[in-house]
């Protein structure tokens, strides 16, 4: 294959692939667990994400579950329900190569 095939091989599979970020909402507190409402610990900022990944045309997961996102920040910051938390839906796409979704959430732990 000749390097200018190549290359507009190349052009064609960057010129498919899309993608995008789009704002869910922010909410002012949520969380998965009981809250008994004892002491504040301070705060920290948590991210969490579940995501839905294709290889060529075969999903891997069923689709993104925006609840398995907050527990998952929850249980990297080991608290128990984010404030301000923003959230997010993440996509990118290679087409008939590779896609993800995402929901992503962000937010000040306690």
């Amino acid at each position: 294959m000749s390097r200018g095939v190549r290359g507009a091989v190349l052009a064609l599979v960057l010129a498919g692939a899309s993608g995008c970020t789009l704002a869910v909402g922010n909410l002012g507190m949520v969380t998965t667990r009981s809250f008994d409402g004892g002491p504040p610990a301070s705060p920290v900022i948590a991210r969490g994400r579940d995501c839905f990944r294709l290889i060529t045309v075969v999903p891997m997961h069923w689709p993104p579950n925006l609840g398995l996102a907050v527990e998952n920040a929850l249980d990297a910051s080991g608290r128990r329900m984010l404030s301000d938390a923003a959230l997010r839906f993440r996509f990118f796409y290679v087409p008939f190569v590779y896609g993800e979704a995402c929901y992503e959430v962000e937010g000040w732990a306690s």
